[in-house]
């Protein structure tokens, strides 16, 4: 037995996850190490940091893998776009001038890291990958129904799977261009919003649409069959810039452009924008509920897991307790295709004849070491151990910003207390400072509260069929009446809240806000990403403190020590 690599790159952000012998040990996205927010880039930083850490060479990896199969994506997307030709004449050009960073050359880029044979490289197909990303986060082999749902993956954009007995069999597709992710995606460019990488702004802003414009959306974009669309309203098949079509814009008008500023909740502007969010939102929840209810008529199947980029929206996720047959729905960490690098691997310890571990939590990322003599030449230690987490909850009730950083980084795109900026959400004021002066947020847009596990129904409601997804904030809850008055600044319009049940295993952030709660009967904090806007999440302690500088924070928990900067070093 040996290490196996799966690996995600050229498209969405790039990332490498590491097996032995079937057990998920590492996973970190390239932006970790570049700093290059969305990097999707071939990973070589990460690679590179892997072949250190874990003394990787030719003989001990058993197989690479790689999460999908480029050439295929490569023909597929070209097929379709020639059949617009001439209209696709930019597209394919970009597509032909692209090919050199792509995952066609994967193996090229490869083996500049490490020289490994080519009778160890395998490929898996994108929606496989998806899929199999679920396995090593999962408590246990059950039969289940594995629904995919992504922008477009060699070629499909949606795919359905009965997952029994460890096999894996085919139960629907529909093929790219017919895709509810791109859909999405090109509703997120309309509002004036980067294409994949401000999709949950348009799930937030969506709780602010009145439903007006859901009737008339369905009719101009809507598909035939379910989980279908009408292409006679997009462009993204055949243009390199655009991605609606006349038949959109002449019901629903221009599309703003990014640096227009955002209008005020309130206004005529600022409500037509959220009434074309909430439509699309409400379209994908619907076409996603009906692909369920037919998967579940045709197997009996109670059980499904969600993948696919399109898995990032909570409030999609959530809709789905309406489906009474239900009786479990799973999402892992990382559903994006970042995190399909997890499922390539999988695939190549199913292939190399290595059971998978299972049950793992959502930490597998390098780890922070304590480098005191970096923050001595920034500030001074208060306190440490059980006294810097008394101290931590203290300073937060009297509504201090704390900078987390913790242990090993998360698996997924959502801070879960280790690389974390948290506050009191009693304090609506430091909240709506953090949120729009100090991560630069648009205004519309909550933030997540973390929640003791045994705490959690006592604040919030939620269905126990979704439980399992609350460690890492896969789907939404509703806020008890309470809540609501008690700490309103953590719930949405909606009187929803993407919350975080903090496990009694997480030792450390669960200790902080116990202490929290000690103080204040409060068993809740914020919890925000530890970023400034535009950056990746920090990885180590030379990024905690360039980003507290920038962001004018005193106070950071640092793998349990409390430590304040001086302010003659803020930017």
């Amino acid at each position: 037995m040996g290490f196996v690599l799966g690996i995600s790159a050229y498209f969405h952000e790039s990332s490498v996850a590491l097996f032995k012998d079937g057990d998920l040990i590492f996973f970190c996205r390239e932006e970790y190490f570049s700093r290059i927010k969305a990097d999707k880039s071939f990973p070589r930083l990460c690679l590179n940091y892997c072949k250190k850490t874990f003394d990787l060479n030719e003989d001990n990896i058993e197989r690479v893998v790689f999460y999908e199969k480029p050439l295929r994506s490569f023909l597929i997307s070209s097929k379709v776009a020639f059949q617009s030709f001439p209209a696709s004449f930019w597209l394919l050009i970009n597509n032909f001038m692209k090919i050199r960073k792509s995952g066609m050359f994967f193996y090229s880029d490869f083996k500049r890291t490490i020289n490994v044979p080519t009778a160890k490289l395998s490929f898996c197909p994108h929606h496989l990958s998806h899929a199999y990303s679920v396995i090593p986060f999962s408590n246990k082999d059950e039969p289940h129904l594995s629904l995919v749902l992504d922008g477009f993956g060699d070629v499909f954009s949606t795919s359905a799977y009965l997952v029994e007995n460890q096999k894996i069999s085919l139960l629907k597709s529909i093929n790219y261009p017919g895709s509810l992710g791109l859909l999405y995606s090109a509703i997120t460019e309309h509002l004036g919003f980067r294409v994949n990488d401000g999709e949950f702004k348009v799930m937030a802003l969506a709780a602010y649409g009145d439903g007006s414009l859901n009737a008339k959306f369905r009719e101009t974009i809507g598909g035939i069959k379910t989980g279908e669309i009408n292409l006679k309203a997009f462009k993204f098949y055949k243009s390199i810039s655009e991605h609606l079509d006349r038949p959109f814009y002449a019901v629903f008008g221009k599309k703003r452009e990014e640096m227009e500023v955002f209008p005020q909740i309130g206004t005529e502007g600022f409500q037509k924008l959220a009434n074309l969010a909430n439509a699309a939102q409400s379209y994908i929840e619907d076409e996603v509920k009906n692909l369920v209810l037919e998967l579940i008529d045709k197997t009996s199947i109670q059980t499904i897991y969600l993948s696919g980029g399109v898995a990032l929206n909570s409030k999609l996720v959530s809709s789905l307790k309406e489906i009474k047959a239900l009786k479990k729905v799973f999402v892992p960490p990382n559903p994006g295709d970042s995190g399909a690098a997890i499922g390539a691997g999988v695939f190549g310890c199913l292939l190399s004849g290595q059971d998978i571990t299972r049950n793992h939590d959502a930490f597998l990322g390098p780890s922070a070491v304590n480098q005191d003599g970096i923050l001595q030449k920034f500030g001074e230690k208060i306190a440490s151990g059980k006294t810097a987490t008394q101290e931590t909850a203290k300073l937060i009730s009297e509504g201090n910003v704390i900078a987390i950083l913790n242990g090993k980084s998360e698996v997924g795109p959502r801070a879960l207390g280790n690389r974390s900026l948290v506050c009191d959400p009693r304090n609506e004021v430091v909240t709506f400072e953090l949120s729009t002066k100090l991560k630069r947020r648009e205004h519309f847009r909550p933030l997540a509260p973390a929640v003791l596990e045994n705490e959690a129904e006592n604040w919030f409601e939620f269905p126990l069929s979704m439980k399992k997804c609350l460690p890492w904030m896969a789907c939404l809850a509703e806020a008890k009446p309470k809540t609501k008055k008690l700490i309103p600044s953590i719930c949405h319009i909606d009187g929803s809240a993407r919350l975080q049940n903090v496990m009694p295993t997480q030792v450390d952030f669960y200790e902080l806000i116990a202490a929290f709660k000690k103080i204040t009967g409060i068993p809740v904090l914020v919890n925000t990403s530890l970023n400034c806007g535009g950056d990746p999440i920090v990885l180590d302690v030379y990024d905690l403190i360039t980003t507290m500088l920038r962001m004018k924070i005193k106070y950071t928990l640092c793998n349990g020590e409390l430590w304040k900067l001086d302010e003659k070093h803020f930017v």
